[in-house]
């Protein structure tokens, strides 16, 4: 009964009002996540060429994976956004939801951002090549997932990502 009147003491008038709160702005929050990791996706080609002119003068980024690497950016966001909807009971149990979020945010990063970038740097993208060296793009995606619990550095986390992931894949590539 305690419980109860606790409950109707919260600013929402019902149970189901405030999980209804809960679920739209968890919802929210991950299509503005979802939405600058496909902003950031969609324009690695001519952030990573400026970051070429930089760094990588004698090499040449390799543009012919466009429209292949934001397909790959939609699958990944929608398989995201499912995942998200089924591990939603998750975040409900203290400690666990902060490590399902990021591991969440950390498969989406990685998926889509290595992708990205070994796109930018190689002919044809090898998968194989990729899983090579999948500690250090889990260690980029990982940094890159913590940017998204700081509000307005959230924005800037997957630049940081793609530029992160495009030098280290030239790196190794050479």
């Amino acid at each position: 009964h305690q419980f109860l009147q606790l409950l109707t003491w919260l600013p929402f008038e019902t149970v189901e009002k405030g999980i209804a709160f809960l679920i739209g702005f968890y919802l929210i929050y991950n299509a503005i996540v979802v939405t600058m990791v496909f902003i950031t996706s969609l324009f690695s080609e001519p952030l990573i060429a400026s970051v070429e002119e930089r760094h990588f003068k004698e090499d040449e980024v390799i543009r012919d994976h466009v429209f292949r690497s934001v397909g790959y950016t939609v699958k990944d966001s929608v398989i995201f956004m499912i995942a998200s909807l089924i591990a939603f009971p998750l975040l409900f149990i203290p400690v666990l939801n902060i490590v399902v979020q990021i591991a969440l945010w950390m498969w989406l990063i990685k998926d889509t951002m290595s992708y990205d970038a070994a796109a930018l740097v190689y002919e044809k993208v090898e998968q194989e090549e990729i899983k090579q060296h999948r500690f250090a793009i889990w260690v980029i995606s990982f940094t890159t997932a913590l940017f998204n619990f700081i509000p307005v550095f959230n924005i800037f986390g997957p630049y940081f990502g793609e530029i992160s992931m495009f030098h280290y894949l030239k790196s190794i590539k050479k």
